[in-house]
């Protein structure tokens, strides 16, 4: 197709006869061969993965995720089975009934729940995998940041380790002192080795979850960031909680579950229950519905008190990051004027590193924390 372009650019087979045939044939061909060799050099060079954000790897997940699906497909099942259910029934019972209708309503009050349960199921499900996502997203970002930060330690020992052998050299320092740095090193390698580990498992997991072939190693473009946490009013955002609740909805369906049967109970000689158990039964799930929605507030509490303690560290955290960092660029400028040593700047770089990652964890863990403190049923 190329060499097709330029042969009618310049004149087709008239141009060729009048310069001289095989010649420029010959030319042609290796600038087409040239054409196309940039072309798929070009195309070569895009690379197949540009990187994921954070709601992509969340959209990955939640396409892959086996669990996910198989919610899905119990939602078609119990609709299925809820429909076969209502089937058979004729009409509603508004009061005591016969034995065969009420076990065929209660038959379709228990499918129907079933369905609705499902779809309760799915969404909190997804909202598991949502949370799983944050933390392996976060988990390699965080593994990165330690294993930059365990090299700029081993660099610095090293140095640490090389000022020790030249004292010792010179009589300024013993073999005692050589030897202590030399353990150091060796523990800062063991550091990095172990950070390197890290990375390789965080990485694993992260593949896993959003169904990536092993080692793809896709790059995370989107660093986390650190909003606080605005809360009006604790008690509304415990009453949200609840209201949104699966397992919440599901106490509740229970007790409207329990009173129907109690309402429309037939009393004969062939009695799956007296009338004084399915009374009973009621008061079960308006109780077992008071402990569900106890341990959902506290569950919520707890996160948002959680949230708070990590808020307040944060400050601390970033304080000291910002007198690292100050120290390193004031340390560097000592370096390229002579007035500071390699190992003094080695020292700056593996400080102001670990104060980096010990910031960034804050950040990662105050955002799974508040993605948890929304969907607590999902944590």
């Amino acid at each position: 197709m190329a060499s097709f372009m330029v042969m009618w650019a310049v004149g087709g087979s008239t141009w060729f006869k009048e310069v001289g045939g095989l010649r420029v044939w010959l030319v042609m061909i290796l600038c087409a061969g040239l054409v196309l060799s940039n072309v798929g050099t070009a195309c070569a060079a895009v690379p197949e993965e540009q990187g994921l954000t954070l709601q992509q790897a969340i959209d990955k997940a939640v396409a892959y995720n086996p669990a996910l699906r198989a919610k899905a497909l119990s939602i078609d099942q119990a609709e299925y089975n809820r429909e076969a259910a209502a089937a058979a029934v004729t009409f509603t019972p508004t009061g005591q009934t016969d034995p065969d209708t009420e076990k065929k309503f209660l038959n379709l009050v228990q499918k129907d729940l079933n369905w609705q349960a499902a779809k309760k199921d799915y969404a909190a499900q997804k909202d598991s995998v949502v949370i799983q996502v944050y933390k392996a997203y976060f988990g390699v970002l965080q593994a990165q940041a330690a294993l930059e930060s365990a090299q700029k330690s081993l660099d610095y020992a090293g140095w640490q380790k090389r000022g020790a052998v030249l004292k010792h050299q010179f009589g300024a320092a013993s073999a005692w002192e050589v030897e202590q740095q030399a353990d150091a090193y060796e523990a800062a390698r063991a550091e990095l080795a172990a950070a390197t580990q890290s990375l390789d498992n965080a990485y694993q997991k992260f593949e896993q979850l959003l169904g990536l072939s092993a080692g793809s190693r896709p790059q995370l473009t989107e660093q986390p960031s650190f909003v606080p946490l605005e809360v009006t009013s604790l008690d509304a955002a415990v009453s949200r909680v609840l209201e949104e609740s699966p397992s919440v909805w599901k106490s509740k369906q229970a007790i409207t579950q329990a009173q129907i049967a109690l309402d429309i109970y037939s009393f004969g000689p062939a009695e799956a229950n007296t009338y004084k158990a399915t009374e009973q039964g009621v008061a079960i799930a308006e109780n077992n519905l008071n402990t569900v929605k106890d341990e959902q507030a506290q569950a919520v509490r707890s996160l948002y008190y959680s949230i708070k303690q990590v808020e307040s560290n944060y400050q601390s955290l970033a304080e000291k990051l910002r007198l690292a960092e100050r120290n390193l660029n004031l340390t560097r400028l000592k370096l390229a004027n002579g007035t500071a040593s390699r190992a003094e700047a080695a020292k700056a770089e593996a400080e102001a590193a670990q104060a980096r990652t010990a910031l960034l964890d804050a950040t990662c863990q105050h955002l799974v924390l508040v993605r948890q403190f929304l969907t607590p049923w999902a944590a």
